[in-house]
């Protein structure tokens, strides 16, 4: 007898794409690709634990209990919760975006230094009873030590900025493996790298490609503009800050390559450089979350200019 959650994928699998359309609206899943993947992916579908997770392709869903071993996480803010504790939200490569409980300590057990956006852990214990309220963990500890993040306001502005990007566009518990591994490099080479000015944009370029969200299709001319609500070259485009012209267009899909690197070919000014980025997160918002503002990045841009 099949169980409830399989027999919920051979249902899927057997809609057209404009049910599946359909149900996505009504159920109003921030992810469009959650859906498609059970009707695609059947036979990728694998569980550590039945009545925890189960995977995709492109994520897992959303169950009960959570109960993992050990797990990466790359913390993204941290909220105050009394004296001796806090709520902090990090990037699980497991299960997303997701809020832990984080008792600090006291005395010379007192752990507040281990907590700050771009912070790559290991987690063990990680788990929750019941599908609400915040996970909790056994033991936390630092899986890189910073040399040069913590103390240069450049590179940290650029790891406040990423961490913000990610928390108000993936929404909870919406697993991604390769947007965590592609910001743990990223910030690692945050560290070391001797120009940071190009490292959050080749970062969103690169996330945007491995969602597999990059534009497509062939330029018809030069004078082709992009529009960042649906990915989709245009002519004769009007400028504004879900349009981008022939100039921004193509620095913004330069970004997506693989080719990329952070010596950037394109001469930008400060204006131009601003709507690059900030039309590289609309981009992603407008596939994955819909717009929110991103308040580091007045920060940010203020940072390294001065």
């Amino acid at each position: 007898m099949l169980n409830g959650f399989h027999g919920l994928r051979l249902v899927i699998a057997k809609l057209t794409p404009q049910w599946i359309e359909l149900l996505e609206m009504l159920f109003g899943l921030p992810l469009r690709i959650n859906f498609r993947a059970y009707a695609e992916n059947l036979e990728c579908g694998e569980s550590r634990d039945s009545t925890v997770l189960r995977k995709t392709r492109v994520g897992y869903l959303r169950m009960s209990s959570v109960r993992i071993d050990l797990d990466r996480a790359i913390v993204l803010g941290i909220t105050p919760h009394g004296d001796n504790s806090r709520i902090v939200k990090v990037l699980s490569r497991s299960l997303g975006v997701v809020a832990l409980w984080v008792p600090l300590g006291s005395g010379k057990k007192r752990q507040l230094g281990m907590w700050h956006p771009g912070a790559l852990l290991e987690i063990s214990g990680l788990q929750r009873k019941g599908s609400e309220g915040l996970l909790r963990f056994k033991e936390a500890r630092r899986a890189y030590l910073y040399e040069q993040l913590v103390t240069d306001v450049k590179r940290s502005s650029v790891a406040f900025f990423l961490s913000e990007v990610v928390m108000k566009t993936f929404p909870d518990e919406s697993a991604h493996p390769e947007l965590l591994d592609l910001l743990w490099e990223t910030l690692q080479n945050l560290d070391t790298v001797a120009q940071t000015g190009w490292v959050h944009v080749r970062f969103l370029g690169q996330l945007i490609s491995h969602l597999g969200l990059a534009p497509t299709g062939h330029l018809r001319n030069e004078r082709d503009g992009l529009d960042l609500q649906t990915g989709e070259w245009q002519q004769g485009v009007l400028e504004d800050e879900d349009h981008f012209g022939p100039k921004l267009a193509r620095v913004f899909v330069f970004w997506t390559l693989d080719s990329s690197s952070l010596e950037d070919p394109f001469v930008l000014n400060s204006e131009e450089r601003r709507k690059l980025v900030l039309g590289q997160v609309r981009y992603l918002q407008h596939h994955l979350s819909g717009p929110r503002t991103i308040k580091s990045y007045e920060v940010l841009e203020s940072v390294f200019s001065s």
